[in-house]
């Protein structure tokens, strides 16, 4: 998704990303990897915008930053004759420490972040909702 520089950070300065991502299925497999006989079919599209801060702050010779993803999800499930779909906001993922070093041959990336339960969870629908319903590191 971010290329040949993906464990890069950027130097100082804001920045955003905008991410949009696509998934289509038209059959569900066992466990074997066989098709299962089902009327099956799905998409999900997230447009997921992050912004980044990477600051002029040094902590241990590294650049300090921080960023936020706020991903908004759709979703339309099709199974048998039942189809259902949901368009609402997903977990939203805060990274509150990146620290990135820069070298002449390679780059160095650290960071922590959280997955906060902001999407909704709804095990009644074929789509289960946009969230997985938890904190998570």
């Amino acid at each position: 998704m971010e290329g040949l520089k993906s464990g890069t950070l950027p130097p100082p300065g804001f920045y955003l990303r905008d991410y949009n991502l696509f998934y289509g299925a038209g059959q569900v497999n066992d466990a074997s990897g066989n098709e299962v006989d089902a009327d099956f079919e799905a998409f999900v599209y997230a447009n997921a915008i992050r912004p980044i801060w990477i600051t002029d702050l040094k902590i241990l010779g590294a650049s300090y930053g921080l960023d936020v993803l706020v991903p908004l999800i759709s979703k339309d499930v099709k199974v048998g004759g039942n189809r259902d779909n949901v368009f609402d906001l997903g977990d939203i993922f805060i990274e509150p420490v990146t620290l990135s070093w820069h070298f002449q041959q390679f780059d160095l990336g650290l960071g922590y972040g959280i997955w906060a339960p902001t999407g909704n969870v709804n095990e009644d629908s074929l789509t289960m909702g946009t969230g997985q319903g938890a904190w998570r590191t």
